[in-house]
């Protein structure tokens, strides 16, 4: 009588195969992640409270000396202060705005006041007081909400339909340059010096013939748009009059007057509802004709301000230009590199001892 139990189905020792790797994979990961806890455990507090019990003396006499050298710097810097100014450039002249601000950046570093006055249009005892130039994008998600309605206004639907929003704001990534719209930040040794900036960046980049030909075009289009809704409204107007005139007409038992119905330019229409539609279709002519004309204001900037340097800028003080507790956060940092730096000198020689004796042997 045979007693041989059958062998499981093929199908079912390929689960459990699978189930097994999975589990040991995840234990892997686990050992992995208990190691790494340890380690960094190690590192960032075991170790430096180690080094705080051994060489407390020490690291109290190199803080309290970095303390004291931080006092005596932060009592003989010079204050600064620094402004912002928010801009958006048109018809792709964010690169030569970036190329402007280095340009001026490079002057106020170099201390070439004379040139610098020249450009800014600003006396050179106001610009002496200019210390650097720095701009940045303004990465904001509700400027590329608009930007992108905007966007998809003047791309066809095929167009759009192959760029999502996220794929719309990804490509601003590329190039600083290319954002919507950016802070221009003026750091001085005066806090009054900045507001004169406001009108040499108001009419910045105007003097170029390639941008200056861009919003001709552009504000021609404008024009074009504006004159052809305006001309809209003109004939609903008309069509509006005629229709009241023909109420009055059939009011008064006109000839065209029949019941509720009249004939204008031989098409039969109802009232009120086709009156109704007019003055529904006029109130969107007349707003659409008010967005248009605010475009076109800010399309007539080739680099618009959304604000304007202050009349007395604040004081700017980073974390870095505190230098009490830079200088103390610094020393610390340096005490703590060196005592790994020793430590791993330490476990190197006893490592290499420890193989010469093996060779000995």
């Amino acid at each position: 009588m045979s007693t041989s139990v059958p062998n499981p189905p093929q199908n079912e020792v390929d689960i459990i195969e699978f189930f097994r790797y999975v589990g040991k994979f995840f234990s892997k990961i686990g050992r992995f992640f208990r190691s790494l806890f340890g380690i960094l455990f190690d590192i960032l507090l075991l170790r430096p409270f180690s080094y705080y019990k051994r060489y407390k003396k020490i690291i109290g006499l190199f803080l309290l000396s970095a303390l004291i050298l931080g006092i005596i710097a932060d009592s003989n810097k010079k204050t600064i202060y620094r402004g912002e100014l928010l801009v958006t450039p048109h018809y792709d002249s964010g690169k030569e705005l970036y190329t402007r601000i280095e340009m001026y950046n490079n002057l106020a570093q170099e201390e070439n006041y004379e040139k610098l006055s020249e450009l800014l249009g600003i006396s050179k005892d106001t610009v002496e007081h200019y210390l650097g130039f720095e701009i940045k994008p303004n990465i904001n998600e509700r400027i590329f909400i608009r930007s992108f309605d905007e966007f998809t206004r003047i791309v066809d639907s095929t167009t759009l339909k192959k760029i999502s929003y996220d794929t719309y704001k990804e490509t601003f990534k590329e190039q600083e340059f290319d954002y919507p719209q950016h802070i221009i930040y003026v750091k001085a040794d005066r806090p009054d010096v900045l507001k004169p900036l406001n009108r040499f960046f108001d009419n910045l980049l105007g003097d170029l013939p390639l941008f200056q030909k861009r919003k001709n075009n552009a504000l021609k289009l404008y024009d074009s748009r504006i004159n052809y809704i305006l001309q809209t409204i003109a004939q609903t107007d008309s069509l509006r009059k005629a229709i009241n005139n023909a109420i009055e007409n059939m009011g008064k038992g006109g000839a065209n007057g029949k019941g509720n119905n009249i004939i204008v330019g031989g098409t039969q229409i109802k009232f009120p509802e086709k009156e109704y539609d007019l003055f529904q279709e006029k109130k969107k002519l007349v707003e659409n004709l008010t967005k248009l004309k605010g475009m076109k204001i800010e399309a007539d900037k080739i680099l618009l301000l959304n604000s304007y340097f202050p009349d007395n800028a604040p004081v700017y003080s980073p974390f870095w230009q505190n230098y009490k507790l830079s200088f103390v956060v610094t020393m610390l940092i340096l005490l703590l590199l060196i005592f790994y730096f020793i430590d791993l000198l330490t476990y190197l020689n006893r490592k290499y001892h420890s193989a010469l004796n093996g060779k000995e042997k």
